[in-house]
This record gives C-alpha cells, structure tokens and sequence, in this order.
C-alpha cells in the first residue's frame, strides 16, 4: 500500500500518512512539499536523483531490463526508474503489468503518481487547492483526511441510475480514482492529470480471416504465457463460458508444466439454464486439468457488500463476487500464486453496433441492413419491434448532434428515461450525471472504434478495480489476461465485420481451434446468473435489506424514491413471477448505495451493521 502527500505551503503531516496504513508499519520518505508513505508489499528503489515506489507487478521485467540495459534480475522498481529517467512519462508505455507507481525526481522537483493501463491498482486522489492527498485505496484516503468527507449527489446519482462514469464511484466530493493510463504529476507547485497512453486509430488490418485468427491466437498465447512464471503455480476461474474456457484452454497450451495449473468453478446442477458445469467437465478433462468445483448457497450479499465496502472503501459493484471469494480463498489454500480469469472478453471478442451508423454515415444503406440481418446468434432481420429499436439507437442516433439526439429522446418531457425508483425532482441532477454518448466526441476515428475505446478503456474501469481488490488479502497476483495492452490494441484493428454474422465471438473462437474442445469452442449459450443472484436478495438477505432500506432516514432517499423501494419491499417476487427481472437492480444498487453513503459518514459502519444484525454468511459445497 502507498499514500502520499503533496502540500507546497507546507511540510504535511506524517502522522496521517502512517495512520493510513495502519497497521502496518510505514515507512515514510519526504522530499520538497511530497511526502511518500509505503508498506509492504509495496516495493521502493532508488536510481540517482529518483526515487521510484511500486505496488503491483511487472510482466516483461527481460524485455525492460534488455532495453535499458539494466542489470538481469532487477528489481521492478528499479526498471520504473530506468525507464521513466530515460523517457519521461512515455517511458510507462514501456511497461506491462499491473501497477501503481509514484515517483519522485528530486533534481527537477517533479512527482508522478500513475495507473497502469487498465487501472487493477488505481490511486484515489484528493484536490483541496494546491495541496493533493493519494491513496492506493479508498480506505486508506479516507484514514489521512483530518474529517469525513461530504457525499456528492452527482457520484450518488449516477450509481443509483446504473449509468456508472469511467472507473468506480468513490460516493465523496472532491475525491477521484485516476483513471488507467493516467498520472498526477506534481511541478512548480501544481498538480494536472496527464494521460500517458490512449489508443490510436489505425485503418484494420487488411489479412483473411484465418491469418486474423491466428494472429489473435498468437496475441493470447502471450498475455497469457507472460502470467504464467515458470515454478509458479497458476489458477483459473473457470465458468465454462467461452472467455475463461479460452484463457483455460490456451494456459494448458502455453504453460511450461501442466502441474502448476488448476482451475476453479462454481456450478448450478439442479438448474440447467445457470449450469455451465459440464462443459468444465469436458474441458478439464481434455486437458488434463484439475478443477475445484462448488456450489454456492444463495446468501450472503448483503454481509458481503459491508465487508467490501469496510475493506476498501468502495462500493461492490456486482454480486458475482459471491461466487468467486470462495474459489480465490481455496486457490490460496492450494498454494497458488496468481490468478487468471475471463474478465474483459465481453469488450475484448464482442461485436459492435455502432459499425451500422458508420455505415448509415457513409451512404451504404444496403450495407447497414445486410449487418442488421447477420448479427451474432440470430437467422436473418430482428423482429419488427426489434429492428426498429436497432434501427433508432445505431443507425439513426448516433448521427445526430448531442443536443438534438437529447431533445428527441426526452420528447418533451424531461424525467423520460430516468428509472422509476429515482425522486422526479433530482431530474436536473440525473441528466448531468448523464454521459452515456460522450464517446462519441472523446476520440477521432469511425463511431465503431471509438465506442470499442470506450468499452475497452473506461467503461470497465469499475471492473478492473474489483479485479485489484478481490483478492488482495489472500496474497495472489490477479494477472487478468485480457486486459493485456497489447491484445486490446490487437483487438482494435480487427476488421469490425468479422464480428458479424454466425456464432458470437466467431473469430475468437477460431482462433483457439486447438486450445478447446468443440463441445466447449462452439457453445453459443452463455448461463443466466439472475435467478441465483434473485434468489439471495429475496432469500435471507432480504431481512438485512430491510433493515438498510427500509428506514425514513435512509441516505438514498435524498435521491431515490421512497415509496417505490418500500413497494419493492413489501412485495419481492418470485422468480418467474411477472416482471420480476426489475426488481432485483434498483434493490442492489440501492443497497450499496446506502452502504457507501453510511460509510462516508461513520467509518465503522459496516462493522457495527454486521455486528448488530449478523446478516447471512455465504456458504458453498464441493460438488464431485
């Protein structure tokens, strides 16, 4: 863990950075108006006048330590340093791994706090003036600030609405977590956030599509083979979609000795729709792999919101971690050190439908219906209902100005499009946290690649930052593979069409012909977790909900409705009941809305709730 303070009128407070990483023991460096506060397993090094702390890890320590012509074995802290002497900020697009580094140059009085490309170890960076203090977590932020900080509507808002911005919500003005690939730096007295990588338009690659594919291949097999250390034992969380099968398949393929590789699952036998189980079966059992497989009992959200949200925080910003803490606890267990897992495939392998509006943009009309009747998983045109949604909202839309796309959806009326479980009169607030089309002005390049930018960028900023913290305790490396910089680049000059047309994820899947077996490759259904995830809400969490929900004084009721969340209440459904697919969402994130907005106001929150109510604990069984 790393906290850092940056005060140019003063020297700062040192207690406050120990207290930040309490309990562990600090170690505290001051140079000029930053000082720096680390522990393990943060890792330090100097290089002549820089001074470099590293949380995390780097992945191409061989490569780096050949460019800078750095002595083999060195320690990543020390390949930061090199590479930032060397070439600046432009010396992180060196880097490969997952990171959060801060840097201190005490010839030019420079400082640099910086992501990785995708963010996994994020800063949480606060601005009063002049004067930032940072925190590799939310948490230890909140334990340097002299007082809680006010909760801000437009963060609370955007998160009861589901129309989450780039990256996580911190739920407290003035607080921020740096995007991936951006830093602070700090000079003459000031600190600007600059961006060190963004991706690049480039016409798609002009190959055949089984050249394509094996170029995709070749691209997995080295994220993948580069997480994968020889002597290390490396786990997967394997679902049996096609996204961790694939980086389950192609791990067997490139790892050094199959020993060192396990997988880990969970499975619903009694539920086919959810059941993904036999094709872990059939997958394992082609390569020889051993699998853990459970099955989870539908309880335990709400015990496991407070925990998150009193460890690191944040907000828990899905339910599936319900399902993964078990497998990740018993990985440790197994004495395994790094895990990988199929997050990221959705934007990584998906197609685009804002490749239709290009299309309509340039006159190609025929073009445009001919991909509207050849998207993924589907025989012809959409139904009529259908292909007029699809029509309206990627073919016509995206073409329009902001503003009058904006007035044409709203129609007159402007609380049109706000969830019915948000107050009519937060309408104002509701549409400034609106930033759903701001991609499309954020790059240049064909709508297609820029929505795929902003999916692949910041959209699963949120995500990323789960991946960081899941695990943290436990002492594994999460080393997600498809958040490889080099495969999203790849995957942004795939020709979009490609996309198109047959199975989903066609190309993808053609590209791991000799990674997977058929039955597992061409499986196009992909599992429904909703009634799982339903049936705990409903279930024995539901007493805990209430108790959260329920009160006048609820914080989210400054911004949500209060008689909707009580008729929600009063009245769960069934699964299979009419509409009861809306229910479960304004309830989760209302939830940990009201969660994160006690939390800001009492630290100790969550940890007196659990103590008082003893909601539910999860609980799981081997399945043979």
């Amino acid at each position: 863990m790393i906290a850092v303070s940056f005060d140019p009128g003063a020297r700062g407070d040192d207690a406050a950075l120990a207290a930040a990483l309490a309990p562990a023991e600090a170690t505290i460096s001051r140079s000029e108006a930053l000082a720096l506060a680390y522990a393990s397993p943060a890792q330090a090094a100097s290089v002549g006048e820089l001074q470099c702390v590293l949380l995390g890890e780097l992945l191409n320590r061989a490569a780096l330590c050949r460019e800078l012509s750095a002595e083999p074995g060195s320690d990543d802290a020390v390949l930061v340093a090199l590479a930032y002497r060397s070439f600046g900020l432009a010396g992180l697009t060196h880097l490969r791994g997952t990171f959060a580094i801060a840097l201190w140059d005490s010839e030019r009085r420079r400082g640099v706090l910086a992501t990785d490309h995708f963010a996994v170890h994020p800063w949480y960076v606060q601005r009063a003036g002049g004067a930032v203090l940072a925190a590799t977590t939310m948490s230890a932020l909140l334990r340097m600030l002299p007082s809680a900080p006010e909760g801000d509507g437009l963060k609370a808002i955007t998160w009861l609405a589901t129309n989450r911005p780039p990256g996580a919500v911190t739920f407290a003005r003035s607080i921020e977590r740096l995007p991936g690939a951006c830093a602070v730096v700090f000079e003459e007295g000031r600190a600007t956030t600059e961006r060190w990588w963004q991706p690049v338009y480039r016409e798609p690659l002009r190959e055949s599509r089984p050249e394509l594919a094996e170029r995709l291949r070749a691209a997995l097999g080295r994220a993948v083979g580069s997480r994968m250390p020889p002597g290390e034992t490396t786990g997967v969380i394997l679902s049996g979609g096609f996204d961790s099968s694939a980086v389950t398949g192609v791990a067997a393929s490139e790892i050094a000795a199959a020993q060192d590789l396990r997988t880990y699952s969970a499975g619903f036998p009694e539920d086919p729709d959810m059941d993904e189980s036999s094709r872990v079966r059939d997958l394992v059992g082609a390569r020889s792999l051993p699998n853990y497989l459970i099955g989870v009992e539908p309880a335990g959200l709400v015990r496991a919101a407070l925990e998150y949200q009193r460890d690191f925080g944040v907000p828990l910003a899905g339910p599936g971690f319900l399902l993964e803490r078990p497998l990740l606890e018993r990985a440790a267990l197994d004495g395994v050190r790094s895990i990988l897992d199929g997050q990221g495939g959705d934007e990584l392998f998906g197609f685009d439908l804002y490749l239709i509006a290009d299309r309509v943009r340039r006159g190609r009309l025929l073009g445009a219906l001919e991909l509207l009747a050849n998207m993924p998983d589907q025989s012809g045109l959409p139904s009529r209902n259908s292909l007029r949604y699809c029509v309206r909202e990627y073919a016509v839309r995206p073409l329009l100005p902001t503003r009058l796309e904006r007035r044409l959806r709203l129609r007159g009326d402007r609380t049109r499009g706000m969830p019915v479980w948000l107050r009519r009169d937060q309408v104002e607030l509701f549409w400034a946290a609106d930033t759903r089309m701001d991609w499309k002005h954020a790059t240049d390049g064909p709508l297609w690649w820029r929505h795929h930018v902003n999916l692949m960028t910041k959209v699963r900023g949120g995500l990323t930052e789960y991946i960081g913290h899941r695990a943290s305790d436990l002492g594994l490396a999460m080393r997600p593979p498809l958040l490889d910089v080099d495969l999203v680049e790849l995957a942004l000059r795939i020709p979009p069409e490609l996309h198109y047309g047959g199975i989903n994820r066609s190309l993808a899947r053609d590209s791991v012909a000799g990674d997977l077996p058929d039955s597992v490759r061409l499986a196009a259904k992909k599992s429904n977790l909703r009634p799982f995830y339903h049936r705990t809400l409903t279930g024995g969490d539901l007493a805990s909900i209430r108790l959260l929900l329920e009160p006048a004084d609820a914080r989210i009721y400054r911004y949500a409705d209060r008689e909707r969340y009580l008729a929600l209440l009063a009245r769960p459904p069934a699964v299979g009941d009419p509409n009861w697919t809306a229910w479960s969402l304004p309830i989760w994130v209302g939830l940990t809305a009201e969660i994160a907005l006690r939390t800001l106001e009492d630290a100790q929150f969550p940890q007196a709730f659990i103590d008082r109510h003893n909601p539910p604990m999860r609980g799981h069984s081997e399945l043979r």
